[in-house]
C-alpha cells in the first residue's frame, strides 16, 4: 500500500478534514517545509477540523494559528513547545484536545483516540464503540498521556 499526494497543498480546495503529522526531529522539519507551515496559516480555518499529531503542533504554533488556543503536543517535547510558542496554551498531559476547529493529540496512539472521537463525531457513538472494539482499545481513555506509552 502506498500513499501518494496527487496534487500540490497549494492546489487544494478546502477540506473538511486536515491531519498534519509530527517528526522526531520537529526543528528541522520545520525549517525544511516552510511551505506547510504557509499553507496552515492560510487553510486552518477553512477546514471544519484541522488536526496535529503528536509534534504537529508545531506546525499550527508556527503558523501562528494556535495563538491563545489550548494545544496538547508529546510530552517529551511539550515544553519546549511552550517555550518556543508562549502565546500557545500548551497541556501536555491531554489524550488530544479540541480548541474550536483545532484539534491535537498527544502522541502516534494518541492520534488513534483522535480519529475515534472524528468517527464519533460524524456517525454517532455505535459506530465508534464498534471501530474500538475491533481494534481492541478504549472508546475514552484516561486522560493523562504520561501514564501510558504513545510513541
Amino acid at each position: 500500500m502506498t500513499l501518494d499526494a496527487s496534487i500540490a497543498l497549494e492546489e487544494c480546495d478546502p477540506l473538511s478534514t486536515v491531519m498534519i503529522a509530527g517528526a522526531v526531529d520537529i526543528e528541522a522539519a520545520l525549517s525544511e517545509q516552510t511551505r506547510l507551515v504557509e499553507w496552515c496559516r492560510t487553510r486552518a480555518s477553512e477546514a471544519e477540523r484541522f488536526a496535529a499529531l503528536c509534534s504537529g503542533s508545531f506546525f499550527l504554533a508556527a503558523a501562528g494559528v494556535q495563538d491563545g488556543r489550548r494545544a496538547t503536543t508529546h510530552w517529551s517535547v511539550g515544553e519546549r513547545l511552550q517555550r518556543r510558542f508562549p502565546k500557545v496554551l500548551v497541556n501536555s498531559d491531554a489524550i488530544f484536545l479540541q480548541d474550536g476547529n483545532l484539534w491535537t493529540s498527544a502522541g502516534v496512539t494518541a492520534a488513534i483516540d483522535l480519529a475515534l472521537a472524528f468517527v464519533e463525531q460524524d456517525f454517532g457513538r455505535d459506530l465508534a464503540l464498534e471501530v474500538a472494539r475491533d481494534l481492541v482499545i478504549y472508546l475514552k481513555r484516561p486522560a493523562s498521556n504520561r501514564s501510558s506509552a504513545l510513541c
